[in-house]
């Protein structure tokens, strides 16, 4: 017996078309995975549709070097993102209000080719990386910083724009990880000495022009974004925690230590506050404005998160962190915490 049936997904405004064939549904995939925000691919060689709960895919990494390739970065390719190039072969950033050195991009480029270089030592990637490094210590301010030198609202409706010049602490982090490598690569002390300068910006509060915030008036938390009111933007802080590491590891600053550590404690107290049970938060806006609802992190950050946490648990080896490591691994796979 064959039988046309409407099929409502959700809510009656989406109606779907299939058939009851010997009491089986039949119904078009497109519009159903559409419908559920689910993903599919055909794998033409096999014959194959697969389906997935997300679009992303988890990169394992079971340790991380300090003096290696940063992350997964010899997998990206800062050449294809929406940049130009200056006449010293430096990427400059498209942003829609203008073409700007944006620190957080250069600083992907050099780990990009420190990370091809260190897998294929062509002269061409490590002098690629050098030239980043040289950027880094020619256009780093008095107060350690590598600025933004553009006006910019992270979150319109939310926070107030940052004026010209603001400071990141991604871009502070990743600046880090670079000098260190350069550091460790030729043995020149400027680029340690320079990573050395560009951690004091840690220590200086966010009103002041620095990147530090205290989250619950106690942990040390370091802003991507020095936003009015806070934002806690969970990527930037933990790369900022990976250039801390990096430093230490390299100068053996005890002072670098206890930032480290205290920003480690800071991000094994927060993590549960981006957990959604199903997803991760990208900041958390939501609870520091009147913005309501959670900014939830797009899959590609998402994965992100769990790359970072990947290198979090590599270096620190807290089972707690593990758990929740796991379960954001889970969530890609569609996987949800238990209900009530």
């Amino acid at each position: 017996m064959v039988k046309d049936v409407k099929v409502i997904l959700n809510k009656e405004d989406k109606i779907l078309h299939g058939k009851f064939i010997n009491d089986k549904l039949y119904i078009e995939a497109t519009p159903l995975f559409d419908g559920l925000n689910w993903y599919g691919t055909w794998v033409k060689e096999f014959d194959t549709y697969k389906v997935s709960y997300s679009n992303v895919r988890v990169r394992e990494m079971s340790e991380y070097d300090f003096k290696g390739i940063y992350l997964n970065f010899d997998k990206i390719s800062v050449e294809k993102w929406n940049v130009s190039f200056d006449e010293k072969g430096i990427p400059k950033t498209n942003f829609r209000w203008g073409t700007y050195h944006y620190p957080i991009t250069i600083a992907h480029y050099g780990l990009q080719h420190h990370g091809l270089y260190l897998i294929s030592n062509q002269e061409v990637n490590k002098q690629i990386f050098l030239k980043v490094a040289d950027w880094l210590l020619e256009n780093q301010n008095e107060n350690g910083s590598w600025a933004s030198y553009f006006d910019h609202m992270y979150y319109k409706g939310r926070t107030q724009v940052m004026n010209s010049p603001w400071c990141s602490s991604l871009g502070q982090g990743l600046s880090i990880s670079v000098l260190t490598r350069a550091f460790h690569i030729t043995g020149e002390r400027k680029y340690l000495d320079s990573a050395l300068e560009g951690f004091k910006i840690y220590a200086i509060p966010v009103e002041n022009g620095g990147v530090l915030r205290r989250f619950e008036n106690e942990y040390l938390f370091y802003e991507e974004y020095p936003t009015e009111p806070a934002s806690y933007v969970l990527n930037g802080f933990i790369y900022s925690l990976l250039g801390l590491y990096d430093l230490y590891k390299t100068s053996n600053d005890v002072l670098v230590e206890f930032y480290f550590l205290e920003g480690l404690k800071t991000l094994k107290r927060m993590l549960p506050l981006y957990d959604l049970g199903n997803r991760t938060a990208y900041d958390l806006t939501h609870y520091t404005t009147d913005g309501g609802f959670p900014n939830v992190a797009r899959w590609g950050y998402h994965v992100t998160h769990v790359h970072l946490l990947m290198a979090v648990y590599a270096i620190d080896q807290d089972p707690k962190v593990k758990t929740i490591l796991n379960r954001w691994i889970d969530y890609i796979d569609g996987k949800t915490v238990r209900e009530n």
